[in-house]
């Protein structure tokens, strides 16, 4: 088929291979904030970084300085007082935020962190989103690469598994966590992924982790429907890895316990014993030093963020092409 293109998402196919680009969307985005010729960083935001209140303009002073600083920043946005300065923070953030949803999950936790600044924009804020729509020129010609890997036999499915990951008390405002889920088929690119945070404050890393595995549980009981629907049913337990012990455990247990340290948990957890309990999920224990999700909980380092990056665009089989045309190879590669 010719290359198909919608809602900014470019479409290649050829023999054993389709494609994901949002290249032309990205060299736009670029062009309408004139750093066509800009340099672009190693990573998309320092590690670390967060919003918070303290960070906003308390009075008429402070946000004239943050629009006279933000129109520096953003010169052909036309910014000339705060209100129009949170305008272009909005606009930039959610232009980003299009592409991050649609195939660049690594860049979901920034766009979800500079999220909440956009009621009240401050200029930490701004200069980590230029940081991030610089980062972005980068990303052209960078793709979600699917490949065909085998021959499947009449009563063979390709199969689905999930990596899930939190954090905890990572937000020095609320208090609340963000954590995320990344879903593909064996070896193949992400299929799926969120990140975002928690809806209510988690008292422990046991409460965050398994609220998270609640959140990957309900898009694997939508995606085993689905596929379902079309003919690719899912035969054995959707595999969920996680690092957290408790969680596993937990999960894993045929009589759900209430202790002490789950006995607060809400009802929107207990659905996640549901999904093992009836053999759709399958809770597995991961090294946390090597989980794809990681990327989805926070601003990762250099190193830890393009592992990851990789792993989500390409995955196994697309990755080890990738390098071996570039010249390098495949190594500490797990997905």
């Amino acid at each position: 088929m010719p290359p198909q293109t919608t809602l900014g998402i470019t479409v290649e196919y050829s023999p054993g291979r389709t494609a994901l680009n949002m290249d032309p969307y990205l060299r736009t985005m670029v062009a309408k904030h004139g750093l066509q010729e800009c340099n672009v960083p190693k990573i998309p935001m320092t590690p670390g970084f967060t919003l918070q209140k303290a960070d906003c303009p308390t009075n008429d002073v402070e946000r004239e300085s943050i629009a006279e600083q933000a129109a520096i920043l953003f010169p052909n946005q036309g910014i000339t007082d705060y209100k129009s300065a949170c305008s272009t923070y909005r606009s930039v953030t959610m232009a980003i935020a299009w592409y991050a949803n649609s195939i660049g999950g690594e860049l979901q936790v920034c766009t979800s962190i500079l999220g909440r600044g956009m009621q009240s924009a401050c200029i930490k804020g701004f200069k980590a989103l230029k940081q991030l729509l610089r980062y972005c020129k980068g990303e052209i010609g960078k793709e979600l690469i699917y490949v065909k890997t085998r021959e499947w036999g009449p009563h063979e499915f390709p199969q689905l598994k999930f990596f899930s990951d939190a954090s905890f008390n990572d937000d020095p405002d609320t208090s609340k966590s963000q954590g995320g889920f990344v879903g593909s088929f064996d070896d193949q690119a992400a299929a799926v992924f969120s990140s975002g945070q928690s809806a209510t404050v988690m008292v422990s890393t046991y409460a965050a982790e398994k609220h998270f595995v609640f959140k990957t549980c309900k898009q694997i009981m939508y995606l085993r429907m689905w596929l379902n629907e079309v003919g690719i049913p899912q035969l054995a337990p959707t595999p969920i890895f996680c690092d957290n012990a408790a969680t596993v455990s937990d999960l894993n247990c045929t009589v759900p316990k209430v202790t002490r340290n789950n006995k607060h948990f809400t009802l929107q957890t207990r659905y996640a014993n549901e999904c093992a309990d009836l053999g759709h999920v399958k809770i597995i224990k991961a090294d946390g030093k090597d989980l794809v999700a990681d990327a989805l909980t926070k601003v990762l380092p250099r190193e830890a963020f393009h592992r990851y990056s990789n792993r989500m665009h390409y995955g196994a089989h697309a990755l080890s092409n990738v390098l071996a045309n570039q010249g390098g190879a495949l190594t500490e590669f797990a997905i």
